[in-house]
């Protein structure tokens, strides 16, 4: 907008074109750099779709949400699949692995993943079987597999203190936790479905079995396996351990191996290939526990429990008064006894006593 006697007819005044000060040097472009430009313009303006390849395009939360994992983990990932991946016109390296990364955590379908990433349906589903090729064939056998990392290392780096004192006395020992754990799947194929149906947790699934260490670190993963009657903890671990012996019999160097209560039924097997095993105790006709089971199954929940202790925090905040304190409790004759209660985040009539 313009002052009335800046204009004339609707356009500027000789004198207001004049009195315009130039606030950087004139540009001039060839007619084919300029086509370039609009050409890249037009490309940006058309192309809708999630772009990898320009780092600023997505923000690092948008990384995470999309993948699972953080901008700087992706290009870690990235640069160790570049050489063994083709890049063709509409689909680099880069979304190759986030085109398939963002299929496992969004489980979204290849009609719905090919318009987010402006690819065909063809295309897009081609681009995440060769995705998944290529982190098999390189990055799985360099960072997931069992020897990946030499035994010496994984007990020196990655086991700690606390699970020695608690479980073997030896700088040797190597503390191996093993679970299974769930990645939801469903398929057309009924006998695919039966075999993936788990009356546990109500729906299709397949199972993955995971060992790590008592720092979290993940020693390798097994898997997928079906989560039918004939593939609960145990099988798959008694599997495993027939099968990939040449993988997972090469840490028996006094192992110990601390499991929940779904691998009751191979406690047997791994102690006789040498493994010492901790497990919960069973309470069977007594009452409670004997003083001695009771002690080493609370040893056992010190190392297997690291999600409950992330969930202290939360815990302690909802008995913390305004001005700090927390409530407890002291024993009348014993002064050196104290109980404290903790509320209970699913019903509100639950209490916990300490």
């Amino acid at each position: 907008r313009c002052c009335k006697r800046h204009q004339n007819n609707n356009l500027l005044t000789k004198e207001a074109t004049n009195d315009i000060e130039v606030k950087s040097d004139y540009s001039t472009f060839s007619d084919e750099t300029l086509c370039e430009l609009l050409g890249n313009l037009r490309s940006v303006a058309a192309g809708k779709g999630f772009d990898f390849d320009y780092p600023p395009a997505l923000t690092n939360s948008d990384y995470y949400n999309l993948t699972g994992l953080k901008k700087d983990q992706f290009n870690f990932v990235a640069n160790c699949i570049k050489k063994h991946i083709k890049s063709i016109s509409g689909r680099s390296y880069r979304t190759c692995i986030a085109l398939l990364l963002t299929k496992v955590r969004t489980g979204l379908s290849i009609s719905i993943l090919s318009t987010l990433f402006t690819l065909s349906k063809r295309r897009a589903g081609r681009t995440i079987a060769a995705a998944r090729i290529v982190l098999m064939s390189s990055f799985v056998p360099n960072f997931l597999r069992t020897n990946h990392i030499s035994h010496e290392d994984f007990v020196s780096k990655h086991t700690t203190a606390i699970a020695k004192t608690l479980f073997i006395d030896r700088k040797d020992a190597c503390i191996l936790v093993a679970d299974g754990t769930y990645m939801q799947e469903k398929s057309s194929n009924y006998r695919f479905q039966r075999r993936t149906y788990s009356v546990h947790k109500g729906r299709p699934l397949v199972k993955s079995m995971i060992i790590v260490n008592s720092t979290r670190y993940t020693k390798t993963i097994f898997g997928h396996y079906f989560v039918d009657g004939k593939n609960n903890d145990a099988n798959i671990l008694i599997t495993l351990v027939r099968s990939d012996a040449s993988e997972l019999l090469s840490y028996l160097k006094t192992n110990v191996f601390v499991v929940d209560c779904g691998f009751r039924d191979c406690l047997k097997l791994l102690e006789d290939l040498g493994f010492i095993t901790k497990m919960p105790h069973f309470l069977k006709d007594g009452s409670q526990h004997t003083f001695s089971e009771a002690n080493e199954e609370e040893l056992t929940q010190m190392t297997i429990g690291s999600y409950q202790i992330k969930q202290a925090q939360s815990y302690t905040e909802e008995h913390i008064a305004d001005d700090g304190i927390y409530q407890l409790f002291i024993h009348r004759q014993e002064r050196n006894i104290i109980r404290l209660q903790l509320q209970s985040r699913h019903t509100s009539s639950k209490v916990y006593n300490l």
